[in-house]
């Protein structure tokens, strides 16, 4: 049994088109979130409203396109007939990224950093086969899988977070503030500390990932194999279920919907804690949901 959940950002829904995808085929699952694009206009924002700056948002978004590939392509990589192994996964990644590379070159010319940047995503996708996860997930797209008592197994860490960890320490030392509305800061941000290993701090590499279609990108991808047993609940998505997900009587709500196979109460659920807090529960936001048998 398994369910898909795809809501767009609860507040500005009509200014932001949605830019994540979800797809699944028997037993292979696919989530992507299309990273959100400078506006056309108006590239320095300081002092904009959220508003202001999102009327000039392009639509479509090539974000969303790159998130499509990503879907179909992984989904499209996995021959459930030969051997599934962790190196599946990850060469199905690089498949993908390829697709996004060759749409890069062929749709986006005069790399930016800002209106022009990549189109680009990150994602999590796995195969569920012979009782086992295969799991991999680029950044802050996440893979979680709770038992039939709800409680968690198993959860891939948001890299994006670590990540402002550790670039907290970099600027530190380097007296470095970055101003998301000034156009000059955010092209320093994805040209230096996206897919690259140009800063180190105490060890560490100052970076994270985001599948560009650029070689680098691949090395920012993990993957990784666990154990299920029967009535798991395996859930792939997007980084604004992150919270709910962390939410018990949101996860109460998804297993009740899985067992009856429909969305209308998990619907509800969701859309309660989006009002409640649009911030933390109300951004754009898939999820893929499906219980080991």
């Amino acid at each position: 049994m398994t369910i898909v959940l795809a809501k767009p950002n609860y507040k500005y829904a009509e200014l932001k088109g949605s830019e994540d995808s979800s797809k699944y085929k028997g037993c292979v699952f696919a989530v992507a979130d299309g990273i959100t694009r400078d506006p056309k206009e108006a590239l320095d924002f300081r002092g904009k409203s959220e508003e202001e700056v999102l009327k000039y948002y392009p639509y479509p978004s090539g974000a969303r396109k790159a998130a499509d590939l990503f879907t179909q392509i992984f989904i499209e990589s996995i021959n459930i007939n030969s051997d599934v192994t962790e190196q599946t996964i990850a060469k199905a990644f690089t498949h993908a990224n390829k697709g996004i590379e060759e749409y890069n070159n062929n749709a986006n010319k005069d790399i930016d950093y800002l209106a022009n940047d990549y189109f680009a995503c990150v994602a999590s996708a796995g195969v569920i086969f012979n009782k086992k996860l295969f799991w991999g997930y680029v950044c802050d797209c996440g893979v979680m899988v709770v038992d039939k008592e709800l409680s968690v197994k198993f959860r891939t860490p948001d890299d994006f977070e670590e990540f402002h960890k550790v670039f907290a320490k970099w600027a530190e030392q380097n007296h470095k503030e970055i101003i998301w509305g000034d156009p000059s800061d955010r092209q320093l941000w994805r040209r230096e500390f996206r897919n690259s290993d140009k800063h180190l701090i105490d060890g560490e590499v100052v970076s994270f990932g985001a599948l560009t279609g650029e070689k680098s990108a691949e090395e920012f991808v993990k993957t990784g194999i666990l154990d299920l047993d029967s009535g798991d609940t395996v859930i792939f998505y997007s980084d604004g279920f992150k919270e709910s997900l962390e939410d018990k009587d949101f996860l109460m709500t998804l297993k009740d919907s899985l067992s009856k196979d429909e969305l209308k109460v998990l619907e509800t659920k969701d859309e309660e804690l989006a009002y409640k807090d649009n911030k933390r529960f109300g951004m754009e936001r898939t999820l893929i949901a499906t219980v080991v048998k």
